[in-house]
């Protein structure tokens, strides 16, 4: 049986993150806190410094041909948030094509691992209200709401839903 594999994106996989992730935004504008006009014009330093510094997982599903190529099935990031005891899991997204073959599932367990070896309590995120797939989806990996809800910054009227994976 083959699986899922992800793997933490180095600062050689940039071309693979910058793919994943304007398939990402061109796939789902609206779910998403930037867009690709914006990130498409980013430069191979930008995406370098991007691999390099922050936690980004990749990942390749059963059917994917894509790791030869580099392209990926799925992407994740993972931001610490100090002080507050949790970490964030950003921008994830999973190809329409692959969805349902556990792709967001170890793209999820790849992030809360990540967040357990920073001695995060909990896995945060935000969902934007009306995305009912990813909530639902968020709901089955154990995620809470928390309550709270805050605007997408420069989109007026849209807004995101708190969830929480308590990771103790």
């Amino acid at each position: 049986m083959m699986h899922t594999q992800v793997r933490r994106a180095m600062t050689e996989d940039w071309q693979a993150l910058r793919a994943v992730r304007l398939r990402a935004l061109a796939d789902a504008p609206s779910l998403f806190s930037s867009t690709w006009e914006r990130e498409s014009a980013f430069g191979e330093e930008r995406w370098r410094e991007r691999a390099e510094q922050s936690n980004w997982f990749l990942a390749w599903s059963p059917l994917s041909t894509g790791l030869a190529t580099q392209l990926a099935d799925g992407l994740a990031g993972t931001v610490l948030r100090p002080g507050t005891g949790g970490c964030e899991l950003i921008g994830m997204w999973v190809d329409p094509a692959v969805r349902g073959l556990h792709v967001g599932r170890e793209l999820v367990a790849a992030a809360a691992g990540w967040a357990r070896r920073a001695d995060a309590g909990r896995l945060d995120l935000w969902v934007v209200a009306g995305n009912h797939g990813g909530h639902e989806f968020y709901r089955r990996q154990g995620f809470l709401e928390t309550g709270e809800h805050q605007e997408v910054p420069d989109r007026p009227g849209v807004v995101e839903l708190g969830l929480t994976l308590p990771l103790i």
